[in-house]
């Protein structure tokens, strides 16, 4: 019986341990864009919020960013309920600074250097994460007037 009860003990310690409480995306915000007028606006719509993108300092620093705006198709789209679409971009910077990586909807990205030493909450330390939201004026020429929206779900686990 001593056998079993040691081997029962070993399976707890090798089981995975839940790592949710390792990561914590913080400070997003919704874009309001306004109104496009198509006869005065030829350029894209284009807007930037900063985010805390934290991690326990334990193990590597990386950390998978999934954006799902329950699409299913790889594409980011408003939609105006009446099935008109407008596709639009958006667009990860790690740290705040460098190059911009393309997002795909419902499809994690990884990426290096999460705010480690900081806060939780970024209260201490640089914001660590940037992302944009590009709506080309091709994508909304032809379109019929209305209210396009969409809710895009943000997911981040560590790596």
């Amino acid at each position: 019986m001593k056998y079993f009860w040691t081997f029962f003990a070993a399976l707890l310690l090798c089981a995975p341990v839940a790592r949710a409480q390792d990561v914590r995306i913080s400070n997003l915000a919704g874009f309001n864009f306004g109104v496009w007028n198509s006869a005065t606006a030829l350029n894209q719509q284009l807007s930037t919020t900063t985010v805390c993108a934290w991690k326990q300092n334990i193990g590597n620093n990386r950390y998978w960013i999934n954006l799902d705006d329950g699409t299913v198709n790889g594409t980011f789209q408003l939609s105006n309920g009446l099935g008109n679409t407008v596709n639009f971009t958006v667009e990860w910077q790690r740290n705040g600074v460098g190059s911009w990586t393309a997002m795909t909807e419902g499809v994690e990205t990884r990426f290096q250097k999460a705010n480690q030493n900081a806060a939780n909450d970024c209260t201490v330390g640089a914001t660590s994460a940037k992302y944009r939201v590009s709506i080309p004026a091709a994508n909304l020429a032809g379109k019929p007037p209305g209210i396009y929206t969409t809710q895009m779900n943000v997911f981040m686990r560590p790596d």
